[in-house]
Order: structure tokens, then sequence, then C-alpha cells
């Protein structure tokens, strides 16, 4: 039992998807593993589901709780975990057949403390596989670049995906690697960032392990908007205390990117509540001071090309119907 692993299993309202996930996992081609499922207070018959899953494998853990949110939930499962090495799945997902033989094989030849793999991301219509990581089947994290992988990762040259990785257990208990409850989205961006501070190496393979399924249903109306980007202002906070200040100009681009992805979404929706949203960022002083470390480090650099015409507009004439017209005009021609 010692090579054994847990998988960390946070549910709510998945019932359409989550025997396709845990049947992914119990049918996986080595056995020594455990399943921590923790329902975050599902509305529907997630739970259920899970007793009948519990009741026919020992190796299913099923702990119900009110709803608190992911991280909370990936941080109980996490102190519940009795196995050598921890890994992540979303219940909205799957594995391949042999995902966690792929891992384990992988973390104990390279003796590493983090495998990282790569995934296809299933449509409706069609499969696509990532392409954007250029680090592939090698250790790519020692003390000497440790640097340069925070800042690709903080420049989202690679997708910080928790599902994609296998986490020697003692890496996280001992440094207090645990999620953040005041981050609502991007937890596992903020946790990857902690485990390559903490990490003496990982090693990036580019077998396929995991089955993403795209799911575009998520609500855009205001509240749902101004929630995550709270979440993205705590995030640049978090992350501001947790690096060094020569990672400021990388930290401010992340989160300046994060929340100008809501203005389109919003604004196509209900462009009142987006100029609500906008007079509300603009004064908010910690959105300001994003924008600023930008133009003090001269971070510009890194923006992506629509960000780029936004944050000239957002810092030297930030008016909303500057705005409403430049997202008017990606609507219409996709030139930015």
């Amino acid at each position: 039992m010692k090579d054994k692993i847990s998988i960390i299993l946070p549910i709510y309202n998945v019932e359409k998807w989550l025997s396709k996930c845990l049947d992914s996992i119990l049918n996986q081609t080595i056995t020594n593993f455990e399943v921590i499922c923790v329902n975050d207070g599902s509305l529907d018959n997630s739970l259920n589901i899970l007793k009948k899953y519990e009741k026919k494998d020992r190796r299913i853990i099923v702990i119900d709780k009110e709803n608190e949110g992911v991280s909370i939930a990936r941080n109980i499962a996490i102190n519940k975990s009795t196995g050598k090495y921890i890994t992540f799945v979303d219940a909205d997902d799957y594995l391949e057949k042999d995902a966690l033989e792929t891992m384990i094989k992988l973390i104990k030849k390279e003796k590493v403390d983090i495998v990282r793999t790569t995934y296809k991301r299933i449509y409706k219509d069609h499969i696509s596989f990532e392409n954007e990581l250029k680090y592939k089947d090698k250790i790519i994290l020692n003390n000497k670049n440790k640097k340069n992988l925070i800042e690709s990762a903080l420049l989202q040259e690679f997708g910080c995906y928790l599902w994609l990785l296998l986490i020697k257990k003692d890496l996280i208990i001992k440094n207090n690697l645990y999620f953040e409850k005041e981050l609502y989205v991007h937890q596992d961006l903020d946790f990857y960032i902690k485990l390559i501070k903490h990490a003496k190496n990982i090693y990036f393979s580019n077998k396929i392990t995991y089955n993403y399924l795209y799911n575009n249903s998520g609500s855009k109306n205001l509240k749902y908007v101004e929630r995550n980007i709270e979440s993205n202002i705590n995030l640049f906070k978090k992350l501001n205390k947790l690096l060094d200040k020569n990672y400021i100009p990388f930290i401010s681009v992340l989160c300046f990117n994060l929340i100008l992805s809501y203005f389109k979404p919003l604004y196509n929706k209900d462009k009142n509540k987006f100029k609500i949203l906008y007079k509300n960022l603009m004064n908010n002083k910690d959105f300001i001071k994003i924008i600023k470390n930008i133009y003090k480090t001269k971070a510009f650099k890194y923006l992506i090309k629509r960000d780029k015409i936004y944050y000239i507009f957002l810092r030297y004439s930030p008016n909303v119907n500057i705005i409403c017209l430049l997202i008017k005009l990606k609507n219409i021609i996709n030139v930015f």
C-alpha cells in the first residue's frame, strides 16, 4: 500500500456526468487508490449516486457537507487522504484508462515531487489536444529555472490544471499548501504557484491522461461577474504576498487579463449592468493599482493583443462609452 494514490473529487450538482467520471476511476489499470468524494451541498441527485458507488466499492469514501466552495472541499479531502500521492479530478470530466498507472510510473522513474501530464478537450462536435505546452517529456523545474517556470505560469503559457498532476502528499503537508477559501475562481492557479515554489522538481510529460469536457454553461450575470472579479483581485493580493517583488509585472498582467475576460460576455448579456460593473471597477483601488503596476514595471509587452488596446483606453481615456465601442467592434470584426 506504500504507493497508494488519493484521488480528490469535489462534487457540486454534477449528476449528469458523475457516473461516467467514477466509472473511469474505478476501471483504472491499477487498483491501489482511494477516491475521496466531497459532496459540497449538491441540490441534485449527486449524493445518492455517490452513496450507491460507496456501497459497491470500499475505495470510495463519501463526505457530505454544506456548500462552502471547492477550495474548502479540497482541503477537507487532503486532510482525510491516506495515500502517498495525491491527484485531483473534476467530477464532470473523466480519466484515460491508464491515467493513474502512467503517472505513478513516471513519478517513481523520474524520482520527482510532481508529474504533469496532458489532456484532450472534448467538445460536442470535435476533440482538441493541448498544444501550448513547450516543456514536454523532461524535468523542467530545479532551483535555477524555478523563476522562469513561475513567470510562465503567471503569463498562462501553459495550463495550470490540477487534474494533470500527481503530487507527493508530503510536499503538500510539510509546506502547509492548501486552497484559499477567498478564491472562487483560479484557486487552482494559486495552488499551482505554491507547488512550483516549494517543489524540488517537476516532470512534464506529453502522455494524455485526462479528458476535459468543455461545458460553457456558466452564468454571466452581474452578481456572478462581480464575485469572480473580486476573487481575481484577491488573487492579485495573495500572489503579491506569496512571491517577491520581481514577479509584480507578471502578477499584474495575469489579473488584468483575467478581469478583462468578463467584459465582453457581460456587455453582450446586459449593457447597463456592464456599465455598473465598469464604474465600480474603476473606483476599485486594487484594480487601479494593477493598471499602475503594468505601467511602472513596463509589463505592457506581456499583455495579449486584445488587452493592450483595452489597457491604453483604461489608462489614458477611461470612458465607459469608448470601452463599450471597443467591445462592439470586437463583436463585429475579430481584430483584437
